[in-house]
């Protein structure tokens, strides 16, 4: 028999040493996960000491965080959209409901930017009003919707926030870790009773830390500041926010040594407005060296200036020198637009360039009705080796059961060596995706070990239950028949642990998860090659 021969009558095991040889190549060579750098492994990974594994909260320590997202949302809202631009009436639904808002409750502090409407939706439900304010009820909201006009029959007004809302929060949120070294962090959404919550978690992290993190919406807005003729005597207005921003650069140390700043770059299309709001406001010619921050806010505002503020705290403010108003002034700073925001104080400065690289979240979450649970790293090593040792005694009690049944080593070895690799592909793939492992995974592990030798069972059953095989024609009829059997049986498992992979439920997602893909590696892959196995030992030359 020539090698194209041999190949092409055991390619079935053939794929199966291919693929274990990638998941060694995953596991312990350095770096190999998608992500990284091969031959390295980063520092302050969750990592075992001689694998490319992660673990998460449970079996390495650290916190985790759930609770759920401030906000207030009305579906269904009555609006007429013919021959009307969508952005037009977004913003005046937004304008008629914040000025309802706030005149029915004069002691509410809400901004503008805490009310979104959106009528871009397929359907009636789909256009909406979310305000993100922790003050406005339910009630609240539907009074403030009857007033301006946009209660219809499907208008329907409760707790909490849209979707699109959500999987922006698990984006932003989950950009603010990676950015803020919390490393082997995730973010994910969960329901449960109807209501809908983030769980941020974090191996080797105080929960007071994580809170921290993930407390303030980290809204930038670079307000321009300048003399009017006003009652209070100035005016303030927004001209920059993160959606204009095209690049970050890292926090840098100013050369007074005084403050620390974050170099940006403008966006080419925002350029021009950002300019002629300075000019305008007169901050380029009588408002040079002008700015009195941060004295104590005098009578008549601080001169000229642009105040930094984040989540609406300013946190700097800078005065426009003389080199920079003439670029403006003659049109030349377009040319090459760049603005470097500045604090007093580092941690200011890189909540400034994470909120601008990762965005601000668009509320915030209810920290209060939340829980947190930190874990130790003594108790998340208890976990780990209770994790092992009751996988180790799964697996040898599945490879006893399997001699004693069939007695034939030639035919039990084979069964429990392909129900071990599919474990191990699992780890492979793990190792990966940089999947952190919890008790929840280790579960689901555990069920394939089970589920992949009854599959196997069922094979060499079903092959020998009818007497010797003399030929592959007749062990390739009796394999077809076992093969539909499991075939059928993998379905109905996918079927039944798809609602909780693709559903927040938790835990449960990670065992579902796993359960899965190792039902597709075990029909795909290792059954397949078990067949070929067992085709060779028991088929007559």
């Amino acid at each position: 028999m020539n090698v194209r021969e041999f190949a092409r009558s055991n390619w079935r095991i053939l794929l199966l040493v291919a693929l274990i040889a990638l998941s060694c190549f995953f596991l312990f060579v350095p770096g190999a996960s998608f992500g990284d750098t091969l031959g390295e492994r980063e520092e302050g990974d969750s990592v075992g000491n001689w694998t490319n594994l992660q673990y998460g909260v449970e079996l390495s320590g650290g916190a985790r965080i759930r609770a759920p997202i401030v906000g207030t949302t009305a579906e269904g809202i009555d609006v007429q959209l013919e021959g009307q631009d969508r952005t037009t009436v977004n913003s005046e639904v937004e304008t008629a409901v914040y000025e309802e808002l706030v005149a029915n409750d004069e002691d509410l502090e809400l901004r503008d930017h805490e009310v979104r409407a959106n009528v871009g939706g397929e359907t009636v439900n789909d256009r909406t009003v979310e305000v993100f304010h922790r003050d406005v009820t339910v009630d609240d909201l539907e009074v403030a919707i009857e007033n301006a006009g946009y209660t219809g029959s499907d208008t329907d007004v409760r707790s909490g926030v849209t979707a699109e809302t959500r999987e922006s929060m698990v984006d932003i949120l989950d950009t603010r870790m990676g950015e803020s070294g919390f490393e082997g962090g995730t973010v994910r959404q969960e329901s449960s009773g109807g209501q809908h919550f983030i769980t941020v978690q974090s191996p080797g992290s105080e929960a007071d830390d994580l809170r921290e993190l993930i407390r303030d919406q980290n809204l930038v807005e670079i307000v321009l500041h300048y003399p009017a003729d006003t009652e209070a005597g100035y005016e303030e207005e927004v001209v920059l926010t993160r959606e204009d921003i095209a690049s970050v650069s890292q926090v840098e140390r100013s050369d007074d040594g005084d403050r620390w700043q974050v170099p940006v770059v403008i966006r080419d299309d925002a350029a021009p407005d950002y300019a002629d709001a300075l000019v305008d406001s007169g901050i380029t010619t009588d408002g040079v060296n002008q700015c009195s921050w941060p004295a104590e806010h005098p009578e008549g505002g601080y001169g000229y200036c642009q105040l930094i503020q984040l989540d609406g705290e300013t946190v700097s403010g800078l005065s426009m020198q003389q080199s920079l108003a003439d670029d403006f002034n003659d049109g030349t700073w377009v040319n090459r637009p760049t603005f470097v925001a500045t604090s007093t104080e580092q941690q200011s400065a890189e909540d400034i360039r994470i909120s601008l690289e990762a965005g601000s979240l668009p509320t915030t979450l209810n920290l209060d009705d939340g829980t947190s649970q930190t874990i130790s790293s003594s108790r998340a090593d208890d976990f780990k080796n209770y994790s092992l040792l009751a996988g180790v005694l799964a697996v040898l009690t599945v490879v006893l059961m399997v001699f004693l049944r069939y007695g034939d080593p030639r035919v039990a070895a084979p069964m429990s060596v392909t129900a071990l690799s599919e474990v191990f592909l699992l780890l492979g793939f793990a190792a990966a995706i940089k999947l952190p492992l919890d008790l929840s995974h280790i579960a689901g592990f555990i069920a394939v070990v089970g589920t992949g030798v009854d599959d196997l069972i069922i094979i060499a059953d079903e092959v020998m239950a009818e007497g010797d095989v003399s030929s592959q024609r007749v062990f390739d009829s009796r394999f077809r028949k076992a093969f539909w059997i499991i075939g059928a049986a993998a379905a109905t498992t996918i079927i039944a642990m798809s609602p909780l992979a693709f559903l927040s439920l938790g835990d449960l997602r990670g065992f579902a998860i796993i359960t899965i893909i190792g039902v597709l590696i075990g029909v795909f892959i290792t059954r397949p090659a078990y067949g070929s196995i067992l085709r060779k030992i028991k088929t007559d030359k």
